[in-house]
């Protein structure tokens, strides 16, 4: 058993960390949720290229991305870090909707996880 232990143990090599050129984000909870507004979180963890707009989608129906359902653009930003943007809109009791955080760069548009909140 020891010698087998051995021949993992020097056969295992080390992971290659591979630079990337895209951003990275997370969706993080939505908060104070009541009847028509809603806080959205997210964090930009990574970037080694310039962001152009950050923000948030979100929508009732279908998958969110920045062409379709609602967006909320924070604009250009240089820091990583937590953000987040109050949002409002028309929602129906009981109703599940999904939210992402996002960024864009030049070259990318890299979205957070998705998340399900439900209407009050």
């Amino acid at each position: 058993m020891l010698l087998l232990s051995l021949i993992i143990l020097s056969s295992c090599t080390e992971e290659e960390v591979t630079a990337r050129k895209y951003p990275r984000v997370s969706t993080d909870e939505v908060t104070d949720l009541t009847i028509g507004s809603m806080v959205f979180h997210g964090n930009l963890y990574f970037s080694s290229v310039e962001i152009m707009d950050h923000g948030f989608v979100w929508t009732g129906t279908g998958f969110p991305t920045i062409t379709n359902g609602n967006k909320i653009s924070l604009g250009a930003t240089n820091k990583l870090g937590s953000f987040e943007s109050a949002a409002s809109g028309t929602l129906i009791d009981g109703k599940t909707y999904l939210v992402r955080a996002y960024v864009q760069s030049a070259d990318y548009i890299v979205y957070g996880e998705l998340l399900e909140f439900e209407s009050p």
